[in-house]
């Protein structure tokens, strides 16, 4: 069974918690609707977290050193350990929640 929680701004969400106590297990749930779909969210995005996700699925995680052009976004891209190849932002320009959605869908993949 799916719930649906309701999308609340910043200003609804601190009207609507009385007692002032934090709002972390409210924004942490696991799950956050945008444009009308669910999404769920996967855990932490920190850096070392990602690189860590990413290397137990045999993936490292490669971060732009050169200024950004249009060939290199300055951003991140993942590449495949055995064969060497770019699976995901060839041009430097996938974020570090791009990656971690990317990683996520590999560990559980959907049935076509």
């Amino acid at each position: 069974m799916q719930r649906s929680f309701p999308i609340l701004s910043g200003s609804e969400i601190i009207a609507n918690n009385r007692s002032h106590e934090p709002c972390a297990t409210l924004l942490l749930a696991g799950l956050a609707r945008l444009e009308g779909r669910a999404m769920i969210m996967y855990g932490s995005t920190s850096e070392a977290a990602v690189r860590k996700r990413a290397a137990r699925l045999s993936y490292r995680v490669v971060k732009s050193r050169d200024h950004p052009h249009p060939d290199n976004q300055g951003l991140y891209m993942l590449v495949r350990n055995e064969s060497g190849m770019c699976v995901l932002g060839g041009r430097f320009d996938a974020t570090l929640e791009d990656i971690n959605e990317y990683l996520a869908n590999e560990e559980s993949p959907q049935a076509s």
